[in-house]
């Protein structure tokens, strides 16, 4: 498979100089509204699993999308990122906030994390894990096992193969950008596989019901016109899904509805001698 970081990189650079907000690591084609909901949604669950002294590594961190927020509450989280050029605009993003200076910025891949091992408490792998190929993948998951401290929990999101509204979405890996769908349970099997048992899962079905229907011509006009002139009437339609998705659902609901999911996987004691 031709997959070169260097043109991977190239392409998020180019990408985030175009469209220098949320859209550029989310949904370019959606209302603003239907990003802002995925952020209320992502970061919802995320706080149930932090505490003040959490050590966090957001790993593929892009603009901070997630790293500034948490950086402003006074998390102690390291960002990494392949893109030099996001990097330096989620540095001005820290700056803006006055905490340029408080966290630290990598340059580096997932899938080679240069860290020691347990140094942390919680790793980040959000909007990631269905930009990699497979065996990149595995190695991303290999490493997150590896830095995470006995005990310590992985956050990730990963779309859903069997979501009714992905079914014309086609995988991609052109001019640096590569986009894989995958089931869900694959990627369950794949940390269970890496002794990262889950613990936890949600799935944005109803949000992911209002995105397909701004992604109808007519009624996406109208959507995004609502969204650029009064972006409260957008976000308050939002808001009711956004709250429905915060309970568990049932199978059948999640897996043909829901085009992502939120997992948690937590790290298991390693066997003796097993050098991890």
């Amino acid at each position: 498979m031709n997959y070169q970081k260097s043109k991977v990189s190239e392409y998020w650079g180019k990408r985030v100089t175009s469209k220098p907000d949320i859209s550029a690591v989310l949904n370019i084609g959606l209302p603003n509204a239907a990003n802002l909901a995925f952020d209320r949604w992502f970061f919802y669950f995320l706080r149930k699993f932090l505490r003040k002294d959490t050590k966090i590594l957001d790993a593929a961190c892009g603009l901070g999308r997630v790293l500034v927020p948490l950086s402003e509450e006074g998390y102690d989280i390291t960002g990494l990122d392949l893109s030099k050029e996001m990097l330096r605009i989620c540095r001005s993003n820290l700056d803006k906030v006055g905490i340029e200076q408080k966290v630290v910025l990598i340059n580096g891949s997932v899938d080679n994390l240069p860290f020691n091992n347990g140094e942390f408490d919680l790793v980040i792998l959000s909007e990631i894990l269905f930009h990699l190929p497979d065996e990149f993948c595995r190695r991303a998951v290999g490493e997150c096992f590896r830095v995470l401290k006995q005990g310590g929990l992985a956050v990730v999101t990963t779309n859903n193969k069997r979501s009714i509204f992905l079914k014309s979405v086609f995988d991609r890996n052109q001019s640096g950008y590569f986009f894989k769908i995958r089931d869900v349970e694959d990627i369950s099997n794949l940390f269970h596989d890496r002794r990262l048992i889950e613990i936890f899962r949600r799935a944005n079905s109803f949000t992911s019901f209002l995105n397909y229907i701004c992604k109808i011509p007519k009624v996406g006009n109208v959507l995004s016109f609502l969204d650029k002139r009064f972006p409260l009437i957008l976000r308050g339609l939002y808001g009711p899904a956004v709250f429905l998705d915060k309970f568990k659902q049932s199978s059948y609901i999640a897996s043909n509805l829901a085009t992502l999911f939120f997992l948690v996987f937590e790290k298991q004691k390693s066997n003796i001698g097993s050098g991890l």
